[in-house]
């Protein structure tokens, strides 16, 4: 199984609501499994700025947290469940690390913009060749696959 963000956000959630994690005060609009998995989303965007990562979750994952915590509820939260966010983002690498999970990278490579580039190349049999507008060259896209036997490239 391919891993896109929302099956590790999901599985995030997942883990985290496994465990019964002690919470001070009256209850929140957002649960204590929803700020993990929120936690997991920003490691894996790799988006540093807490305030970013808050404004664009809603369009990365529509409809996933319909309650959103401001910037200095959601560091403090953050603060406080750690180990909590450490121990799921361990299970969600033994996943990865059992096989069992594939998470793609789909890094464009650029490349000699030459005529026979795509034919003389040694990644014409495992990725594919096009031009790039919004970087101006030719690339070549090979998906990726962590976890993959000997590291080779896979086609999804």
């Amino acid at each position: 199984m391919c891993a896109s963000l929302e099956t590790l956000v999901i599985a995030a959630y997942v883990f985290a609501s496994t465990f019964r994690i002690a919470r001070p005060g009256p209850v929140g609009k957002v649960s204590d499994e929803e700020i993990v998995a929120l936690a997991v989303a920003q490691a894996i965007t790799g988006t540093v700025s807490d305030r970013r990562f808050l404004g664009t979750i809603g369009r990365l994952l529509p409809g996933f947290f319909p309650d959103l915590p401001d910037q200095t509820q959601y560091n403090r939260r953050l603060r406080r469940l750690m180990p909590w966010i450490t121990t799921v983002q361990l299970m969600l690498a033994e996943l990865v690390a059992e096989g069992r999970v594939l998470l793609a990278d789909g890094t464009l490579i650029a490349c000699a913009n030459y005529p026979g580039c795509a034919s003389k190349s040694e990644f014409a049999g495992h990725a594919s060749f096009g031009y790039c507008p919004s970087k101006s060259q030719f690339v070549w896209h090979a998906p990726r696959a962590a976890g993959r036997p000997q590291g080779r490239p896979r086609r999804l």
